[in-house]
């Protein structure tokens, strides 16, 4: 008996670790708009025209994370990406405006997107395009007061060129 009690202590406690150390991945939660007059454009140039962007972050009850991200490009173009993922380092599928008809016709894999967790305020977000090409990473932290959202992507773009991207979004709700 007292084995056993022993074991279920043990077991009890190191689930309780485990729980602990598992950032808390609502910072981000919410609806955020794209200010690029805030952001950094390396090389550059920084959107021009009317581009704007919305991005809302909501859990769902099963533990899934939804982004959507609502835009309109340089040329007044709607657009729209959606990806459903856990933070679990794991490649799950996206959908966009650009892809989706694409997609639907010929029946092939889409973009996916991999996430995890730094901290509470900070995650890597790595993205692959529908051949398998994995992007630059994406270093996105929200500030400790919850107000801005920051994505940082840094490397080499595709003419060699070093890239530093910040685009800071500020939060709407």
């Amino acid at each position: 008996m007292k084995t056993i009690l022993a074991g279920s202590i043990v077991c009890l406690l190191s689930v309780s670790v485990a729980l602990a150390q598992q950032p808390k991945p609502v910072e981000a939660i919410g609806t955020w708009k794209l200010n690029i007059a805030k952001s950094k454009y390396s090389p550059g140039p920084a959107p021009s025209g009317p581009a704007s962007e919305v991005r809302r972050l909501e859990i769902r009850k099963d533990g899934f994370t939804v982004l959507q991200i609502f835009g309109v490009d340089s040329e007044g173009t709607p657009t729209f990406t959606e990806y459903i993922y856990k933070p679990d380092g794991k490649d799950y599928p996206g959908l966009g405006s650009a892809n989706l008809a694409d997609f639907l016709a010929a029946g092939t894999k889409g973009p996916t997107t991999t996430v995890k967790f730094v901290d509470d305020y900070t995650a890597i977000v790595q993205t692959k395009n529908a051949k398998g090409v994995v992007g630059l990473p994406i270093t996105r932290v929200v500030s400790q007061d919850g107000k801005t959202q920051t994505l940082t992507t840094k490397g080499k773009n595709a003419r060699g060129q070093t890239l530093e991207n910040v685009t800071v979004y500020d939060r709407v709700k």
